[in-house]
């Protein structure tokens, strides 16, 4: 597998662009003040780190991007930080839904490392330190049937963030 560029990837997709997020922890320097904020209880600010911006500019051009966040319980205190932190990706058009390990263990246990697809013809595989940690994001597109496969395997086991936070709100809207 060699080494592929994530965001001039990122930057230039086409079409569609679709990440499954299979750890319980990330570590990211431009998230340390959001996350100080959220364990103080205040107001999560804006990213600032140019994802809000990117996904707007995407999603108005037509183009989809979305997310599956495979989690564990109990909920570490990351992912739940995340949860607050994803209502600004859907503000803005991202597509995010959760799959819980605990409803779907038979397959859900089995998506343990992080990937994107774009276009449906490119595969990258990210990599993380122990610490979760971004290391590097290498091409496995000629995985892509594979990938796929792992793609509609957490699509049909996941819930829209919405939803998942809120689920009476589902019943009711239904």
């Amino acid at each position: 597998m060699s080494d592929l560029n994530l965001g001039a990837v990122l930057r230039s997709f086409r079409r569609s662009a679709w990440r499954l997020e299979a750890r319980d922890h990330y570590e990211s320097a431009p998230e340390h003040r959001a996350l100080a904020e959220w364990r103080a209880r205040r107001p999560v600010p804006p990213r600032t780190d140019g994802w809000l911006e990117l996904v707007t500019d995407h999603v108005r051009a037509g183009r989809s991007i979305g997310r599956v966040h495979v989690v564990s319980r109990p909920l570490s205190e990351y992912v739940q930080f995340e949860l607050a932190l994803y209502a600004q990706h859907t503000a803005v058009g991202e597509q995010v839904a959760i799959a819980d390990r605990s409803l779907d263990r038979d397959h859900l246990a089995t998506l343990r490392q992080d990937f994107w697809i774009f276009d449906e013809t490119t595969v990258a595989l990210m990599h993380y330190d122990d610490a979760g940690r971004f290391l590097q994001a290498t091409d496995a597109s000629d995985h892509l049937e594979e990938y796929l496969h792992l793609q509609q395997m957490a699509l049909n086991a996941a819930v829209p963030l919405h939803a998942w936070i809120f689920p009476s709100a589902a019943v009711v809207g239904e």
